[in-house]
């Protein structure tokens, strides 16, 4: 192919794909699209701990050596919160053995009383409960997230403590 200038074709006799494959090349071939300069390498904190479990690296953290990054602290106030309201249902559904000391009971409320039997009805319990602004009429953060959050660790202890007391240690 000629490039010369009389061979290269004019912006009146280019056809728009030919502008869009023009500048698919340019993007290609010049990589360096950018003209600020590029951003450092975030120095992270060290975690309190950090050892392997069969070949997997654990770290250990805090609030004090969470990762740094965008958006990385509002999903740790997030998960705070979470944490706090699982905390605030536990009671509710898990109760002490009269029979056995350090045992715990999984017992279901009564209908009116189960709030996490949907997501509507636990989104205005953790309302009334204050985990949200007051100010605030938007509970879909409660809804879709928190509950899932809570539902799932809920269920997850159920699970657990049904099959300590079933294997009777």
């Amino acid at each position: 192919m000629d490039f010369r200038p009389a061979h290269l074709p004019t912006l009146s006799t280019c056809s728009y794909s030919d502008l869009r494959r023009f500048a698919g090349i340019f993007l290609i071939y010049n990589k360096n699209r950018y003209l600020g300069m590029p951003r450092r390498k975030t120095q992270q904190p060290e975690p309190l701990k950090r050892f392997k479990v069969d070949g997997v690296e654990v770290e250990v953290r805090d609030a004090d050596t969470w990762l740094i990054g965008r958006g990385l602290h509002k999903q740790k106030d997030w998960e705070l919160k979470a944490d706090k309201m699982l905390e605030s249902v536990f009671p509710d559904y898990f109760f002490p053995d009269p029979f056995s000391t350090g045992q715990l009971i999984w017992k279901e409320p009564r209908r009116d009383a189960h709030y996490m039997r949907t997501a509507s009805s636990f989104a205005i319990e953790m309302q009334l409960r204050g985990f949200s602004e007051p100010d605030a009429d938007d509970d879909s953060s409660l809804r879709k997230r928190s509950y899932q959050h809570v539902m799932k660790h809920i269920l997850a202890l159920k699970n657990a403590v049904e099959e300590e007391n079933r294997s009777g240690v």
